[in-house]
């Protein structure tokens, strides 16, 4: 008995050669020997077919872990870009309310000098004096030292009076 080792799907190829010659018995096993063999070649080729689908399928699942870190490098890129973008809007953020507090004291500054202000127009001032101080006249003397003049000058709000001496000559 021959036994041929070719693995096409033809079932003469993958026969043990039969003999008609052969005995009842050698014809049973080379019967089952036939059949083993016809089953054999077909595992093979489902194991064939389940490596080729599980090779496959790795290199699918090894392209989709490289696209992955692909893009988990962009992601985390960009998610550090988008962290230094709102790092700068709060410290803009915190600027600016640093300034509207010093704005706000700048203006309760100005409104309390205000007030201040208003009030001091509201209410004129008192008046130096309602009536002129008397003169002293020595001028009866004849002596021109003596002649004084009554001044008025007048100092912000105030009213002076202030006494100078005229020289005739």
């Amino acid at each position: 008995m021959a036994y041929t080792s070719s693995r096409s799907s033809s079932s003469s190829d993958n026969e043990v050669y039969d003999d008609s010659f052969c005995s009842k018995s050698c014809r049973k096993n080379t019967k089952n020997l036939n059949n083993k063999i016809n089953k054999l070649n077909e595992e093979l080729s489902d194991c064939e077919t389940d490596l080729y689908n599980y090779k496959r399928g790795l290199s699918q699942v090894e392209a989709r872990l490289v696209e992955g870190k692909v893009n988990e490098t962009k992601f985390c890129e960009r998610i550090r870009v988008l962290e230094r973008d709102v790092e700068i809007r709060d410290n803009k953020i915190e600027s600016l309310k640093n300034e509207l507090e010093e704005l706000k004291k700048e203006k309760e500054s100005i409104d309390h000098k205000l007030e201040g202000f208003n009030e001091y127009t509201a209410v004129p001032p008192p008046h130096a004096q309602v009536y002129s101080p008397p003169q002293r006249d020595l001028s009866w003397i004849g002596l021109p030292e003596f002649v004084e003049k009554l001044s008025l000058i007048i100092i912000g709000p105030y009213l002076v009076f202030m006494w100078s001496k005229m020289f005739r000559e």
